[in-house]
């Protein structure tokens, strides 16, 4: 069952699943929103609420409806979320964004140059969404360095699913 559906089923919304939130107010560490269809407030904080270079002045009004993904709950027991488009555009396109992450993961941790490891991270169905995703991560970030680093020695299928033709 795909995060979303499990999400309309319960109180409250599973993590990676996306939901439409409106936007209540403007702290200093970010967005104060209410979860549609869930009655629950929650917050994106400032890192998470666009795709860089984005600054305060980009903030969506307060009153605007935006798209959201869970990424858990805090301390204080507030849904946290990202309303990056890059956030919601990867959840979209995957089955499960957990598996995909943790392939993120296995790569991130084996690295580019372990052949075996890049080889398998081709092979998954995931590997274009998480490429994008990794791009749009800031310009110095590991993400996106190691994103580059697969594309250089990725194949031309995926490099052109990713970069387009």
């Amino acid at each position: 069952m795909a995060a979303a559906e499990e999400a309309v089923m319960s109180k409250e919304p599973s993590r990676y699943a996306t939901v439409s939130c409106v936007v209540v107010g403007h702290r200093p560490y970010g967005l104060l929103v209410e979860i549609e269809n869930f009655d629950l407030e929650g917050f994106v904080d400032s890192a998470d609420i666009g795709d860089p270079p984005f600054g305060r002045d980009d903030w969506p009004a307060t009153g605007s409806r935006v798209r959201g993904v869970v990424l858990g709950t805090a301390r204080i027991g507030r849904t946290r979320l990202s309303t990056r488009p890059r956030d919601v555009d990867f959840v979209d396109a995957v089955p499960d964004p957990a598996q995909a992450f943790r392939e993120w993961e296995i790569i991130d941790e084996r690295g580019s140059a372990d052949i075996s490891a890049r080889d398998e991270f081709y092979r998954s169905s995931n590997a274009s969404a998480i490429l994008k995703w990794a791009l749009g991560n800031a310009p110095n970030s590991a993400n996106r360095k190691l994103a580059a680093e697969l594309l250089a020695a990725a194949p031309d299928q995926l490099r052109t699913q990713v970069l387009g033709p």
